[in-house]
Parts: structure tokens; sequence; C-alpha cells
């Protein structure tokens, strides 16, 4: 688990219990632990090769002032010679996306995202000593600090604002700073996590900083509730469209209401799921694996398989139907295609031998092959009984 990698060394329900959503927390680690995603060498391979595109893509901030100079080529792209130049004034480098670029990250991302169940994406922060990117503030989404290279000292305070949704940014006002909670200086392996609405700030110490921003940025009830009344779309009552002049008309709050009552007998939980998936995660592929141009792989009885590693995964099951949403997809089929997919999903590591009860060889064979293909499984392991 990703997850348990930024954690240890508590527990999820330790961390989940505790401090999700609820109260900031630092936990050092080993100095490497997170040197294999990225590292201060890379920077200028990065800009020089993968061109991250400012303003969107990447910033240049000091005291939450942008850099006044030009930085960028004429196809608006950066200049690594003026990056450097603005490095060397203290301004801070910033990657949005880094996981859209660089393929350990967009890796580690697919898969805190296959732990969580929520979007996430990644930010690089390349800080000169003694500067500061932002002043104090508060972010609409959680957020993991995993400090690479450097050292960085940070004040993090209580919440000033409650689980904000992502259309309640506000500025922080001096005077309404809540109580501090911790001032540390983290060093490379130690993480650091604010929930979404406590305010931060941190300024690197005599050495350059490199830490990644693991922004989570979370799917609410309000999502899910909404996901629900979007699947009821199917009653043809609510198709109707308001009628002329309905800020002033008096039928308007009549119709809502009755529309209202009926409304609980719609919802329902299964649908918002399925509406939640298909429009998010189903969407959202995960990075490609190592067998694009390969040929499909010989499968044995004793061949062990795995669902990839970053793939959510959810059964969709119906009168006569079977199938899976999974990260990139959907596969669907007869229903007696159901108890492989749930053992399958349930179990997410599986012989091939144990699907032999479930469906007759010729169907676990074709089942195991196109889910192959889609991108859900991977082989493990391979044996020499064939199918």
């Amino acid at each position: 688990m990703s997850l348990q990698r930024m954690i240890s060394p508590l527990s999820l329900s330790q961390f989940t219990d505790t401090y999700w959503e609820k109260k900031s927390l630092i936990l050092e680690g080993e100095a490497d632990r997170f040197a294999d995603m990225f590292c201060i060498n890379d920077v200028g391979r990065l800009l020089q090769y993968l061109k991250p595109s400012p303003p969107e893509g990447m910033l240049l901030v000091k005291g939450s002032q942008h850099y006044a100079k030009r930085w960028t080529n004429a196809d608006g792209t950066p200049h690594p010679k003026h990056v450097r130049e603005a490095l060397q004034e203290g301004y801070s480098l910033i990657v949005n996306g880094l996981d859209k670029l660089w393929e350990p990250v967009d890796r580690f991302t697919h898969a805190v995202q296959a732990d969580l169940h929520h979007p996430v994406d990644v930010n690089l922060y390349v800080t000169p000593p003694h500067s500061q990117a932002f002043s104090y503030h508060w972010d609409i989404m959680d957020v993991f600090i995993l400090q690479v290279e450097g050292t960085k000292d940070w004040q993090v305070f209580e919440a000033a604002a409650d689980r904000p949704y992502p259309d309640e940014h506000a500025e922080i006002a001096p005077e309404n700073m809540p109580p501090l909670a911790h001032e540390k200086t983290l060093k490379p392996g130690d993480m650091l996590y604010i929930p979404r609405g406590h305010v931060h700030a941190a300024r690197a110490t005599d050495t350059t900083s490199l830490h990644l921003s693991v922004g989570i940025h979370p799917k609410t009830w309000v999502d899910l509730f909404a996901a629900a009344v979007h699947a009821a779309r199917a009653d043809n009552r609510f198709r109707s469209a308001l009628p002329p002049g309905y800020f002033s008309a008096d039928t308007t709050k009549d119709t809502f209401n009755e529309l209202a009552a009926a409304l609980p007998g719609l919802l329902d939980a299964d649908a918002a799921l399925g509406h939640l998936a298909q429009a998010w995660f189903v969407n959202n592929p995960p990075p490609p694996d190592d067998t694009f141009l390969s040929p499909p792989p010989e499968l044995a009885s004793d061949t062990v398989l795995k669902v990839r590693e970053g793939v959510i995964c959810r059964m969709v099951e119906g009168g006569g139907y079977a199938g899976v949403q999974y990260s990139g997809g959907r596969i669907m089929g007869p229903a007696k295609i159901g108890p492989a997919l749930k053992a399958i999903v349930d179990n997410r590591t599986f012989a091939l031998s144990a699907l032999d009860e479930l469906l007759t060889p010729k169907e676990v064979k074709v089942l195991v092959n196109r889910l192959l293909r889609d991108g859900l499984l991977e082989v493990v392991s391979g044996g020499s009984s064939h199918v």
C-alpha cells in the first residue's frame, strides 16, 4: 500500500480514526524513504525534455508573489537558464501535476488512489535556502508533504475552515489565525499530513529543499448524493423543463416539493456509486504497463495473476448481467461470470485454478485474457500445464 508507505509506522485504522480530516501529523522516516520518486538532479531533465507549461503547470513564487521577469521561451515553455536565475533570487520552482509527467510519481499516485478511492495529484516544490514560496494559507485538499531532499521549517495550525469544498477557498486574515499545532523542521524521509482547511506555511533552511506535495481531492457525501440524483434521471418526471418564468411562477415550488417527496424512493446507493465510478476512475486509466506490444501470455492452471497496482475496481451486478468497473474501463457480461469476477475483485491476487469451479476452462481463459488485454490484470508467475 502506497498510503501505508507514507503513514508508517501507523496502521491505516490508526491514521483514519485519529488524523484523517481531523488533525495534522508529522512522522519521521529513513532519509531515502521517498528518494526513488524524484530527486534534485531530475529538475533540469524535467524542464528541458518534459517542459511543464506555465502558468497552470509551473510557477515561480516567492512570498506568494510570482516572478515578474520573463522566464519562458517563445513557445511558452520554461527557459532553464531563466528558471535557474529565479531560483538564485529566492523564488521557488513549483510544478503542478508532476504525476502527469514523471512515471515513478504517476505510479505512486495511482497506488494511493487505489488505497483511498479519492483523486490524487502530486506537485513538486524546489525552494532555495532561506526562502518561502507561500505565506500563511489553507488548502481545499488534504495534503501529504514528502520531504525528499534538504530541510524545511514548517508551521502548521489548527483548522481555519471546516473541511472546505473546492469552491470555498479564502484568504486567512492575520487576526484570525487558529492555534499553532506543529512547529518542526522536516528532514529527508519525513512526512507531514495537513488536513484541508488547516493553516500552514514553510521556509527552507540553509539548504535547497525539495518536497512532493501529495494532494488528496476528496469525494464527499455531497458528491455521492449528487451522483444518486443524477442516476435518478431515468424517471421521466425529472426530464420536464422548468416552467417558463419559473423564478416567479407559482407552481415551481409546488412541483419541486412533489418531486422532492418522490426522490427518496428513487435514490439507490449502488446506482450512485456506479455513476461516481463512471465519472471518475473509469475514465482515468492507470499508467501503462510493460506489455503494451507483447503477445498475450500463455495461461496455465497454476498461473498466478493479480489486479494491477493502482487499479480501482468495483463489481456491478443486476438482472441477468455482471461486470466490473475499473480504472480505465468497464467489462460487462452474463450473470454467470459474476462469481469469478467477484473472486478476482475480492482477492486481487489469485491462481487461475481458483476459478475452475466457477466457470468452464474455456470461459476462464476467455475472461482472464480479456481482463489482461484491457489492463485490469497482470501475470505474477506462469505455469506449465496449459488451460
